[in-house]
């Protein structure tokens, strides 16, 4: 089975690929610098690796081109992992030039992905990894660039399932956990293993009844 997962040089998105590597998938992975990416190298291969930038439409579209020839159109499994923090905490007065950056990376860029491969998605599992922070009903003040663009993503994920949905297309937005990585701080609660385990384990047991939905790595759903 083909598995497709951005941003996938660090992090979430790295431990997805070692755990579905183990499962004998076949993974292909984007980083911005595939040639710096020399841990996910070693996992897949430079040839699996493809130079993708979620702010640029050029590279989105040239990255989804590079997929289909690869993988014959046929994707089993879409990750949209790569995403960026923009401001942490409450600043005051936000630069927008950072809140536009974000949008473009976590919102937009996902959007844009999914519209470029759409010929190829059908019956396939596309999984947003969100963020408990995009709930607008759980929200609380400070990291407002982030919080949107989450929030934004949550709503693409909702109606590109209605949209898709006759395709027999799953579409689905996990919250991975506030998990120690680069951008969760290393005091954050659980590993990139555990985190991975879980979202792996719920792509796995996913059911056309779970499309559009917004749950965490757990399976717990999440309030909107």
């Amino acid at each position: 089975m083909n598995v497709v997962i951005t941003g996938a040089n660090r992090g979430i998105g790295l431990e997805l690929v070692k755990q579905f590597n183990d499962k004998d998938y076949n993974v292909y992975g984007s980083s911005r610098n595939p040639l710096a990416s020399t841990e996910l190298q070693e996992e897949i291969g430079l040839d699996k690796i493809i130079p993708l930038d979620m702010s640029d439409t050029n590279s989105i579209e040239t990255f989804c081109k590079q997929i289909q020839n690869l993988t014959n159109s046929k994707i089993d499994i879409l990750i949209n992992n790569a995403a960026v923090r923009g401001e942490k905490g409450n600043p005051g007065i936000p630069d927008p030039n950072v809140i536009r950056e974000t949008f473009n990376i976590n919102a937009i860029g996902p959007v844009m992905l999914i519209k470029y491969l759409a010929d190829s998605l059908h019956g396939t599992k596309i999984i947003n990894i969100t963020s408990g922070m995009g709930s607008i009903s759980r929200t609380t003040s400070g990291d407002l660039s982030y919080r949107m663009s989450k929030a934004a993503l949550n709503m693409a994920g909702r109606n590109l399932h209605i949209e898709m949905k006759e395709h027999n297309t799953i579409i689905v937005q996990i919250h991975p956990g506030w998990v120690r990585t680069d951008m969760g701080g290393m005091n954050a609660a659980i590993s990139t293993e555990e985190s991975a385990k879980g979202i792996i384990n719920s792509i796995e047991n996913l059911t056309p009844n779970q499309s559009g939905t917004f749950f965490d790595y757990k399976g717990d759903q999440i309030p909107w």
